[in-house]
């Protein structure tokens, strides 16, 4: 009886495990309802939930790069910075970290870009509920090691993940969910007002930028109200190899009105080649994102779409994809361009956070050159560094001429080269070869953590364009309270 008993609870088991296997699917995005189509985590929505102490006049932009927990790290050393950095607004003292209109991200820098969307001064210190420090929550615990017991020790889970519409990205954006957002949707995003944000990750199918807005929804016919934001950062920083795709379905566009930039572009108005010869970048731009919506004709009509999202890194390493389109076209729902044609925006400020490390290699002493691997890793690098100082470089330009042009006019504007803060700039060569080898990893020790957050203030401070900045809008720095104790090194290698 006992034998007969105990062989029906693991055939139950089995089954149970079966039909978990069978019925496990990711966390399925909404299809936009049309109903209200200024719905979805947009710009312009932000504004009723914007306090009066961040004026447009005054445009910041803030960009994360990738990195692992050292990029999240540092990005968060720097809103450490600009939180004790005071300016002076239309005649009043604001915090500068309160002026900032949009944050756009990747990777490492989005863990941080997003807990400070939805959690903003309780990130830094909360007496109420200590554990909603960023540091707290995620800087100083070891996640690698929460991730691998669910892996490892849940049966329940194996059988999730030997389900096809289920994987490690999955799981894995459940946990930053559960231990990280706290549930947290693009909903919450939009009730916190601006700044912004951009949490950028890399469509493998079509190898372009993928951001997680409702302007970019709006091309697969979804709506991001209800989407968690854990989902978008695990997409963010879904490193190639290590997790699989985290997937979004791409709906029927009847409910979606197409942007009629896009149209223009293609020269669908006109019946001519559109922007082809003209602006083949922005002809580019619209022909993918046409691309969503013109789905196989030769599809059954009950077949699903989907879009394939991974690690941002190779296609925006630095975040600063998104906020050069709005500074260099009128196309961006949130066009600076156009605010600052309008006379909306007198002054812009692009601050660039750039966590890249720089790793020891003993290549140059073995016979054997490298592998195909790291050929290929070292041209996805340099070519991402060279499309992004390039387009640095010709946006610089551009806005430079349309601020002379309106200078003329009779508007005093004002747009800054963007202050670049990267490992570079540390002076000590020493100290800069230590942080430019800290790893790039999930979990890092919290004393590496507290040093790359201590360096950033530095940093800052030492910037030329940031100096400059804080002496036209009579800037003020106080002493952010240092993590490290007094003698500590800054750096661990």
């Amino acid at each position: 009886m006992t034998g007969s008993l105990l062989g029906a609870l693991r055939l139950f088991a089995l089954c149970a495990l079966s039909l978990t296997a069978a019925c496990a699917h990711f966390r399925v995005n909404q299809p936009f309802s049309g109903e209200d189509p200024r719905a979805g985590y947009r710009y312009a929505s932000l504004a009723e939930h914007t306090g009066p102490e961040n004026s447009e006049e005054l445009f910041v932009i803030l960009t994360f790069s990738g990195g692992g927990t050292r990029a999240a790290a540092f990005a968060y050393g720097v809103l450490e910075k600009l939180r004790h950095t005071t300016i002076e607004v239309d005649g009043q003292r604001r915090r500068l970290l309160d002026e900032v209109d949009v944050i756009s991200s990747n990777s490492g820098g989005s863990f941080t870009a997003a807990y400070y969307g939805l959690f903003r001064d309780r990130m830094f210190d909360d007496a109420t509920d200590p554990d909603a420090r960023f540091a707290n929550r995620f800087l100083e615990r070891d996640l690698e090691k929460t991730i691998l017991s669910r892996v490892l020790f849940s049966p329940l889970n194996w059988a999730r993940l030997a389900s096809p519409g289920f994987n490690r990205s999955d799981l894995t954006a459940e946990v930053y969910d559960d231990e990280i957002y706290r549930g947290r949707t693009f909903s919450d995003l939009l009730e916190q007002g601006r700044p912004y944000l951009i949490v950028n990750a890399n469509d493998t199918t079509r190898g372009i930028r993928f951001e997680f807005t409702q302007d970019q929804f709006d091309l697969i016919c979804s709506d991001t109200t209800d989407y968690p934001v854990a989902r978008a950062v695990m997409a963010s920083s879904a490193v190639h190899g290590l997790f699989g795709s985290l997937r979004l379905r791409n709906y029927d566009k009847a409910n979606c009105v197409e942007p009629p930039w896009i149209a223009s572009a293609l020269g669908e108005r006109t019946g001519n080649r559109g922007d082809l010869d003209v602006n083949r970048e922005r002809y580019r731009r619209a022909r993918f994102a046409r691309s969503y919506r013109d789905k196989d004709p030769g599809a059954p009509d009950d077949a699903k779409f989907y879009v394939h999202l991974s690690d941002g890194g190779t296609v925006d390493n630095l975040g600063m994809r998104a906020p050069l389109w709005s500074l260099r076209s009128t196309d961006p729902s949130w066009s600076v361009l156009r605010k600052l044609n309008l006379k909306k925006v007198k002054r812009i400020v692009v601050l660039s956070v750039n966590a890249a490390s720089e790793p020891r290699s003993d290549m140059d002493r073995r016979l054997r050159g490298p592998g195909p691997l790291a050929l290929i890793e070292a041209a996805v690098s340099g070519a991402i560094d060279t499309v992004t100082l390039d387009s640095i470089q010709v946006t610089e330009n551009i806005i430079g001429n349309r601020i002379r042009n309106l200078k003329k006019l009779g508007w005093d504007a004002v747009f800054y080269p963007p202050i670049l803060i990267d490992f570079e700039h540390i002076r000590d060569p020493d100290l800069r070869e230590c942080f430019k080898n800290v790893g790039t990893r999930l979990t890092l020790a919290p004393d590496v953590t507290r040093g790359v957050r201590r360096i950033s203030y530095d940093l800052v401070s030492q910037s030329a364009g940031f100096r400059r900045f804080l002496a036209d809008v009579n800037g003020a720095e106080q002493p952010v309270p240092s993590p490290l104790p007094p003698d500590a090194p800054y750096c661990r290698k």
